[in-house]
């Protein structure tokens, strides 16, 4: 992801998030946590939108309301060129936890469909982002789980077996990306609805997802035992 110097917020969103927004500073523990969400971002750009997502800034802010939160238009460089922000809870930060990497991709999806779609108002997830989330390997639940509406103003997800997401989540366990040293003392191990289990393989590779998947993995060739 590119560095982009000498960008400022914009005065109307500034003073709307005044209150909740963190901005990183160059301390060295500030940047292991905002180079690897670049990193995953990047990542995952390539994998589940073929390189078409714009670069975004970063930005943490403990809401107990959201883990994660895609916000249009929020900065601006000395050009005039606006940039999109994708705002982190610190407390769902866990780089080994599934349900950070799929809060990630969900406000990569906003991203998207701000950019190609039609994003519906106030925040709703429409069909159409049900659609986009449906795409890259993630389904849309208002509960977490299959039986959820799919459709609505707080929602939640769910990978879909064998779609990308899943399949890129795997394979980023295999990737020489620096895992921060810190996370949040109050880190939350889920998100709102569903409830997620721990699959071990025998080669020691962990993943989480709803309750009776069957999961093969790509490092062994073994079967994934929900704990």
């Amino acid at each position: 992801m590119k560095h982009i110097l000498n960008i400022a917020k914009t005065t109307e969103t500034r003073k709307q998030n005044q209150k909740h927004l963190t901005i990183f500073t160059t301390s060295m523990l500030s940047t292991q946590q905002i180079k690897y969400l670049e990193n995953l971002f990047t990542f995952y750009n390539q994998e589940l939108f073929s390189n078409k997502l714009p670069d975004i800034i970063f930005v943490m802010s403990r809401d107990k309301k959201m883990s994660g939160e895609f916000s249009s238009d929020q900065w601006k460089d000395q050009a005039g060129k606006t940039i999109h922000e994708i705002t982190i809870n610190p407390d769902y930060f866990d780089a080994y936890n599934i349900d950070f990497h799929q809060t990630l991709v969900h406000e990569m999806c906003h991203l998207y469909q701000y950019e190609f779609g039609t994003p519906g108002k106030s925040g709703y997830h429409n069909l159409e982002f049900s659609k986009i989330m449906e795409n890259v390997g993630l389904q849309t639940s208002d509960s977490g789980t299959p039986d959820g509406l799919r459709t609505g103003r707080r929602m939640s997800d769910f990978f879909l077996e064998d779609g990308l997401f899943i399949n890129a989540f795997k394979k980023i366990q295999e990737t020489s990306f620096e895992i921060p040293k810190y996370r949040a003392e109050r880190t939350v191990k889920k998100r709102f609805g569903g409830v997620r289990s721990k699959y071990t393989c025998n080669c020691g590779t962990n993943i989480w997802g709803k309750s009776g998947l069957k999961i093969s993995c790509r490092n062994c060739e073994g079967i994934f035992i929900e704990k």
